[in-house]
C-alpha cells in the first residue's frame, strides 16, 4: 500500500503536493470508513525549493507505521 501510493504521489506535479490528514483505507488503499489501515502523509520544507514527503501507513494491530520518504525538487516559475 505504501509503495502504490508513493508512486502516485511521485507522478504529481510536486507544487501541487500538499500533507493529507489522517484517513481509514481498506486494503486496496481505497478510502474506507471501516478501513482498517490508516493513512498519512506530512510534507515539511526542507530546503529552498526542496520538500520531504513522508507517507505512512499503519496495518490492523500494528503498533508503528510502515513510513516512505522521498524529497520533491519545486520548480520556480521563471
Amino acid at each position: 500500500l505504501a509503495a502504490a501510493y508513493m508512486e502516485e504521489l511521485r507522478s504529481r506535479d510536486a507544487n501541487t503536493i500538499v500533507p493529507e490528514a489522517l484517513v481509514a483505507i481498506d486494503s486496496l488503499g481505497n478510502l474506507s470508513g471501516s478501513g482498517r489501515f490508516s493513512r498519512l502523509v506530512t510534507v515539511t520544507d526542507d530546503a529552498s525549493n526542496l520538500i520531504r514527503v513522508t507517507f505512512s501507513v499503519t496495518p490492523p494491530g500494528a503498533t508503528h507505521p510502515v513510513s516512505l520518504l522521498t524529497l520533491f525538487y519545486q520548480r520556480t516559475a521563471p
